[in-house]
């Protein structure tokens, strides 16, 4: 995966809400990736924000056959492949996870409920 010379994502729509972890791999390696995704699915978008110009819905042959035409001129032509990764690393991924759950515990109305109103359980 290191030296190929590009990596293919595909992704059917029916997982639009899903990201494969090859994606992450596919980023770390560097390497040209042509994305066969839903371009409105989470996988997508993630490609996108990194970078990513040739997506396609994977259903559609039309765009699968211009993504694959344009990608390959793309290599072919030596394009550089600069994805946008600082906020993909685990620093970066923790600390907004760490942002979720801080504004989950603090949402108006939320309420911690006091020793008195617990009852054991017997």
């Amino acid at each position: 995966m290191l030296r190929a010379d590009g990596l293919i994502v595909m992704q059917g729509s029916n997982c639009n809400e899903q990201i494969p972890a090859k994606l992450y791999e596919y980023f770390r390696a560097r390497r040209p990736i042509l994305g066969l995704a839903d371009p409105l699915g989470d996988t997508g978008k993630v490609m996108r924000d990194a970078g990513v110009t040739h997506i396609a819905k994977l259903e559609d042959a039309d765009q699968v056959e211009s993504a694959i035409d344009s990608y390959l001129c793309a290599v072919c032509n030596g394009a550089p492949f600069a994805w946008k990764l600082s906020d993909m690393s685990r620093r970066a991924r923790a600390g907004a996870l760490a942002g979720v759950l801080e504004e989950a515990s603090t949402t108006a109305g939320h309420t911690t409920p006091s020793k008195a109103r617990c009852e054991p359980r017997c």
